[in-house]
């Protein structure tokens, strides 16, 4: 029986395989050689060949096929846009209403409670996966390119506690152009993505204290 994943896998490779490999690459900034695109998610490099029925990491790590479908559906959704340089929470993207208590659930959540008892931790595990760390008073911006024409940011402020998770204490940005890139479901998938690397990461960081 076939599975929505494998469906939704098959269908990014059939838009995929209308699309030419030259406007696929200069769109989405990543790299083609011999027939093969090469890009990074979250830091792994990924080789896309056959039209996205071949995929592999640069690691020999076998990828998951959501991940598959994330980088199929970048790399036909880039139109090239250029990033706007305004920032907007998910609230403002068109239709992100319907989605947001879950993605609030899966992502915000799961980190405040993670790391409100020890804001220091989110600070060197979000460093030590790539991120760069900016501070503005009591403000604490890390920002992470997640895909290489989307960056996405994490702000959050030192009078962080353990409390009711609340968007005032945790807010995720992205480019205001972010839908020239992934299409809204897929922005929800990735910030999960993140913030479970995140909180794996931070297991790690805490059992080596």
């Amino acid at each position: 029986m076939i599975t929505p994943y494998e469906t939704a896998y098959k269908l990014a490779c059939d838009r995929i395989a209308q699309l030419d490999l030259d406007d696929i690459a200069f769109n989405s900034s990543a790299r083609l050689e011999s027939g093969a695109l090469s890009i990074e998610l979250l830091g792994e490099t990924f080789i896309i060949k056959d039209l996205g029925r071949d995929i592999n990491t640069s690691s020999g790590r076998e990828p998951r096929i959501s991940e598959k479908i994330l980088l199929l559906h970048y790399l036909s959704t880039a139109d090239g846009s250029p990033l706007t340089r305004e920032e907007i929470t998910l609230e403002n993207i068109p239709g992100a209403a319907f989605y947001y208590p879950t993605y609030k659930a899966r992502s915000i959540d799961l980190i405040i409670r993670k790391f409100a008892p020890a804001p220091a931790d989110f600070i060197n595990t979000a460093q030590k996966m790539g991120f760069n760390m900016a501070k503005e008073g009591r403000q604490y911006r890390l920002k992470l390119r997640a895909l290489p024409n989307l960056p996405i940011s994490f702000v959050f402020w030192e009078s962080y506690k353990a409390k009711e998770p609340d968007m005032e204490t945790l807010r995720v940005l992205y480019d205001n152009g972010i839908t020239h890139y992934l299409p809204l479901e897929d922005i929800i998938i990735i910030t999960e993505m993140i913030a479970h690397r995140l909180i794996k990461a931070g297991d790690e960081v805490s059992y080596l204290k």
